[in-house]
Protein backbone atom coordinates (compact mmCIF):
# COMPACT_ATOMS: atom_id res chain seq x y z
CA UNK A 1 0.00 0.00 0.00
CA UNK A 2 2.80 2.34 0.84
CA UNK A 3 4.12 1.66 -2.40
CA UNK A 4 1.44 3.11 -3.96
CA UNK A 5 0.81 5.93 -2.16
CA UNK A 6 4.54 7.24 -2.86
CA UNK A 7 4.18 6.24 -6.24
CA UNK A 8 1.25 8.23 -6.71
CA UNK A 9 2.36 11.10 -4.82
CA UNK A 10 5.69 11.36 -6.86
CA UNK A 11 3.39 11.40 -10.18
CA UNK A 12 0.73 14.25 -9.02
CA UNK A 13 3.21 16.46 -6.81
CA UNK A 14 4.24 18.91 -9.61
CA UNK A 15 0.36 19.45 -10.66
CA UNK A 16 -1.53 18.51 -7.33
CA UNK A 17 1.27 19.54 -4.44
CA UNK A 18 -1.53 19.67 -1.58
CA UNK A 19 -3.92 16.81 -2.63
CA UNK A 20 -0.95 14.55 -3.19
CA UNK A 21 0.89 15.53 0.13
CA UNK A 22 -2.77 15.61 1.72
CA UNK A 23 -3.44 11.87 0.48
CA UNK A 24 0.09 11.04 1.25
CA UNK A 25 0.18 11.99 4.95
CA UNK A 26 -3.45 10.60 5.26
CA UNK A 27 -2.58 7.19 3.74
CA UNK A 28 0.56 7.20 6.05
CA UNK A 29 -1.32 8.35 9.13
CA UNK A 30 -4.33 5.54 8.11
CA UNK A 31 -1.02 2.85 7.80
CA UNK A 32 0.08 4.03 11.19
CA UNK A 33 -2.62 3.85 13.07
CA UNK A 34 -3.87 0.55 11.93
CA UNK A 35 0.04 -0.85 12.53
CA UNK A 36 0.25 0.54 15.71
CA UNK A 37 -3.62 -0.63 17.18
CA UNK A 38 -2.60 -4.22 15.75
CA UNK A 39 0.65 -4.31 17.68
CA UNK A 40 -1.47 -3.34 20.96
CA UNK A 41 -3.64 -6.21 20.41
CA UNK A 42 -0.87 -8.90 19.51
CA UNK A 43 1.02 -7.37 22.98
CA UNK A 44 -2.16 -7.31 24.94
CA UNK A 45 -2.27 -3.15 25.87
CA UNK A 46 -6.15 -3.50 24.67
CA UNK A 47 -8.55 -5.71 23.92
CA UNK A 48 -10.24 -6.80 20.48
CA UNK A 49 -13.35 -5.11 21.36
CA UNK A 50 -11.44 -1.63 21.95
CA UNK A 51 -9.59 -2.57 18.64
CA UNK A 52 -12.25 -3.25 16.18
CA UNK A 53 -13.23 0.62 15.99
CA UNK A 54 -9.87 1.64 15.80
CA UNK A 55 -8.86 -0.97 12.57
CA UNK A 56 -11.79 0.33 10.86
CA UNK A 57 -11.12 4.05 11.55
CA UNK A 58 -7.68 3.66 10.48
CA UNK A 59 -8.72 1.40 7.23
CA UNK A 60 -11.23 4.34 6.59
CA UNK A 61 -8.04 6.74 6.40
CA UNK A 62 -6.16 4.68 4.18
CA UNK A 63 -9.66 4.64 2.15
CA UNK A 64 -9.93 8.58 1.97
CA UNK A 65 -5.66 8.77 1.02
CA UNK A 66 -6.77 6.48 -2.09
CA UNK A 67 -9.85 8.40 -2.91
CA UNK A 68 -7.83 11.56 -2.94
CA UNK A 69 -5.37 9.55 -5.40
CA UNK A 70 -8.31 8.70 -7.69
CA UNK A 71 -9.58 11.84 -7.82
CA UNK A 72 -6.14 13.35 -8.81
CA UNK A 73 -6.00 10.70 -11.80
CA UNK A 74 -9.44 11.36 -13.06
CA UNK A 75 -8.03 14.20 -15.24
CA UNK A 76 -5.32 12.19 -16.49
CA UNK A 77 -5.13 10.56 -19.75
CA UNK A 78 -2.59 8.02 -18.47
CA UNK A 79 -4.93 6.22 -16.35
CA UNK A 80 -7.90 4.52 -18.10
CA UNK A 81 -11.61 5.68 -16.75
CA UNK A 82 -12.37 2.57 -15.90
CA UNK A 83 -9.58 2.20 -13.79
CA UNK A 84 -10.14 5.61 -12.40
CA UNK A 85 -13.84 5.01 -11.37
CA UNK A 86 -13.75 1.54 -9.82
CA UNK A 87 -10.72 2.97 -7.73
CA UNK A 88 -13.40 5.86 -6.70
CA UNK A 89 -16.03 4.02 -5.97
CA UNK A 90 -13.95 1.34 -3.74
CA UNK A 91 -12.14 3.85 -1.92
CA UNK A 92 -15.47 5.47 -0.87
CA UNK A 93 -16.76 2.65 0.15
CA UNK A 94 -13.69 1.88 2.34
CA UNK A 95 -13.81 5.81 4.16
CA UNK A 96 -17.15 5.06 4.76
CA UNK A 97 -16.06 2.66 7.63
CA UNK A 98 -15.65 6.10 9.48
CA UNK A 99 -19.38 5.61 9.67
CA UNK A 100 -19.23 1.91 11.32
CA UNK A 101 -16.47 2.69 13.50
CA UNK A 102 -17.88 5.85 15.24
CA UNK A 103 -22.06 5.05 15.02
CA UNK A 104 -22.28 1.38 14.83
CA UNK A 105 -19.15 0.10 16.56
CA UNK A 106 -21.11 -1.59 19.50
CA UNK A 107 -23.46 -3.08 17.42
CA UNK A 108 -20.96 -4.32 15.31
CA UNK A 109 -19.21 -6.11 18.26
CA UNK A 110 -22.09 -7.26 19.49
CA UNK A 111 -23.06 -8.77 16.26
CA UNK A 112 -19.27 -10.45 15.80
CA UNK A 113 -19.66 -11.73 19.52
CA UNK A 114 -22.82 -13.40 18.91
CA UNK A 115 -24.21 -11.09 21.44
CA UNK A 116 -27.34 -10.22 19.29
CA UNK A 117 -27.94 -11.38 15.58
CA UNK A 118 -27.96 -10.34 12.10
CA UNK A 119 -31.49 -9.25 12.08
CA UNK A 120 -31.29 -7.02 15.32
CA UNK A 121 -29.42 -4.98 13.44
CA UNK A 122 -29.99 -1.21 12.26
CA UNK A 123 -30.93 -1.33 9.19
CA UNK A 124 -28.55 1.45 8.27
CA UNK A 125 -26.16 -0.96 9.80
CA UNK A 126 -26.76 -3.50 6.89
CA UNK A 127 -25.65 -1.09 4.39
CA UNK A 128 -22.65 -0.09 5.82
CA UNK A 129 -21.36 -3.94 6.37
CA UNK A 130 -22.60 -4.40 2.92
CA UNK A 131 -20.46 -1.67 1.01
CA UNK A 132 -17.46 -2.47 3.52
CA UNK A 133 -17.22 -5.82 2.29
CA UNK A 134 -17.33 -4.65 -1.22
CA UNK A 135 -14.52 -2.46 -0.64
CA UNK A 136 -12.70 -5.17 0.81
CA UNK A 137 -13.15 -7.31 -2.21
CA UNK A 138 -13.00 -4.42 -4.54
CA UNK A 139 -9.62 -3.14 -3.42
CA UNK A 140 -7.50 -6.30 -4.31
CA UNK A 141 -8.92 -6.00 -8.21
CA UNK A 142 -7.91 -2.71 -8.42
CA UNK A 143 -4.54 -3.42 -7.36
CA UNK A 144 -4.08 -6.42 -9.49
CA UNK A 145 -5.06 -3.51 -12.27
CA UNK A 146 -2.94 -1.04 -11.11
CA UNK A 147 -0.03 -3.62 -11.18
CA UNK A 148 -1.09 -4.76 -14.43
CA UNK A 149 -1.13 -1.78 -16.02
CA UNK A 150 2.72 -0.29 -14.48
CA UNK A 151 4.36 -3.77 -15.67
CA UNK A 152 2.95 -3.05 -18.76
CA UNK A 153 3.85 0.45 -19.19
CA UNK A 154 0.30 2.11 -19.90
CA UNK A 155 1.20 4.21 -16.27
CA UNK A 156 4.79 5.13 -15.89
CA UNK A 157 5.65 6.67 -12.54
CA UNK A 158 9.14 7.64 -12.61
CA UNK A 159 10.94 8.32 -15.69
Amino acid sequence: MLPFMLAFYLLFHTEHQFGSLLGLLVGIAGIGYFSIAQIRLIIGQITFKQNMPQAMMAISLIGVSLLIFNLLAYPNSQFPRGFVWLGIVFSALMAQGVLTSSFFSEQNLAMISGSISFRQLNPFMYILLFAFAISQIGYPVWAIWLGRLILTGKIVFLG
